[in-house]
């Protein structure tokens, strides 16, 4: 079974192999389980500076368990919590009511899309004065996760009006 959990590293016992490369057995803890992660060493190398005591990351890999009490993953991908949110976006959706909104609203909302350009697919979801609603795709726009961008945006159209999806 693959999947992801999250939890704060609560033991890091550091191993080297039988070839001499770095690895690590690591226990952590959630809100609802502690498990053992097994982290050899090609994502040893790649994540090192992340596996420290108290850190809160996500594990990404092969979950197998027996039971609630006896959960391992054998890591395949580490991340801190703090960028799940960017990591696991697909899509950002800004409501715009065409009757509400200033022109000048949709000019700094221009200007903050040309500035936070990234890797995220954007789509404007339109009101119009007879209450329809289009979602359309931007061709000219992909922007960034990062939460100083959807911040901005936030600033600008309101919090109800992006959704991540």
């Amino acid at each position: 079974l693959n999947g992801r959990i999250a939890g704060m590293i609560t033991e890091l016992k550091p191993h080297l192999t039988r070839k001499g490369d770095k690895m690590a057995f690591l226990k952590a803890e959630n809100f609802d389980y502690s498990f053992e992660i097994v982290v050899f060493s090609r994502i040893y190398e790649q994540y090192k500076e992340l596996l420290k005591n108290s850190a809160m990351l996500i594990f990404s890999g092969k979950i197998s368990y027996s039971s609630a009490k006896d959960i391992k993953i054998l890591a395949d991908d580490i991340f801190p919590i703090d960028q799940a949110e960017n990591i696991f976006i697909k899509d950002i959706t800004i409501t715009i009511n065409m009757s509400f909104i200033s022109s000048e609203k949709i000019a700094n909302l221009h200007q903050v899309l040309h500035q936070e350009v990234g890797e995220v697919p954007l789509y404007f979801k339109l009101q119009s004065q007879e209450g329809e609603t289009f979602r359309m795709l931007s061709n000219k726009f992909r922007i960034s996760s990062k939460p100083e961008s959807l911040t901005l945006i936030r600033d600008i159209i309101g919090s109800e009006n992006v959704k991540l999806n």
